[in-house]
């Protein structure tokens, strides 16, 4: 629930308002007001502390937002669940690699620690940049390469330290 009102403020600073795009959830959660814990309901209701599931009264927001998504959009679908989580993991990577560039953030193992703390990364895989590592950098880079051109979006444009992580690796 939070991470999306995040997004939401981190819209205010110019370095980053141009690649987070704007989100229709948030906003339609923002009308029905699911504001997360404080109203016991967000993407969960809470009961007490504890979220819990809600599909039901998340399906008419669901629905809403299916009936304004493009439907040119290409290949979307035939989205697997697979590449979904792809078009999650792979723009963090590109996002961290962003904030280090830019100074936002310092080290690698920074983001690697607030991933697995900040929002439940397996702590197994070593954090969001230890993962990305052992995926390939080239293999991110080629695919974010590919969606950038077919989807135009800005988060898909590999960023420079990802395109420098691919360049140095071994192949």
């Amino acid at each position: 629930d939070i991470g999306g009102f995040i997004a939401e403020m981190a819209r205010a600073d110019p370095r980053l308002a141009a690649r987070i795009p704007k989100q229709s959830l948030t906003d339609l959660m923002l009308r029905s007001k699911r504001l997360g814990q404080k109203t016991k309901a967000g993407f969960y209701r809470y009961e007490g502390n504890k979220p819990m599931a809600d599909p039901e009264a998340l399906e008419p927001i669901v629905q809403e937002l299916r009936s304004s998504a493009d439907p040119k959009t290409p290949g979307l679908a035939q989205t697997s669940d697979q590449e979904i989580v792809q078009f999650l993991l792979y723009s963090v990577v590109n996002e961290c690699c962003r904030v280090i560039d830019e100074a936002i953030v310092l080290r690698p193992t920074d983001l690697d620690v607030g991933s697995v703390y900040g929002y439940g990364f397996p702590a197994y895989r070593g954090g969001i940049l230890k993962w990305a590592q052992s995926a390939g950098f080239r293999a991110l880079h080629a695919q974010l390469s590919a969606w950038s051109a077919c989807y135009g979006n800005v988060a898909f444009e590999p960023a420079r330290l990802l395109a420098a992580y691919a360049l140095a690796e071994k192949a």
